[in-house]
């Protein structure tokens, strides 16, 4: 993954400037660019594990590329949380 290791903030993230923040790092300039579907599905369990927002309902329909795209962000999001609140060296 390519997630730079400045990631790693305090627990306190939980307002919508703290997920942009994470975010811009994450989707550094320089990183391969990665879709929108992508980006809002690694948004969606940042903004669970870090605020206690529910995750939206699916937003594509199974089978699809998109939806595709959107559960392996979840995997990158659920890999930032991870880091941000400390389970992950």
């Amino acid at each position: 993954m390519h997630t730079p290791s400045d990631i790693s903030a305090s627990a306190d993230v939980c307002t919508a400037a703290d997920i942009d923040r994470l975010m811009e790092k994450a989707f550094f300039v320089g990183r391969t660019p990665r879709s929108e579907q992508y980006r809002q599905g690694v948004r969606s369990i940042l903004d669970r594990r870090l605020c206690g927002a529910s995750v939206p309902p699916m937003p594509y329909n199974a089978g699809t590329c998109e939806a595709d795209a959107y559960f392996s962000g979840q995997t990158e999001g659920h890999f930032i949380a991870r880091r941000v609140l400390g389970l992950e060296a």
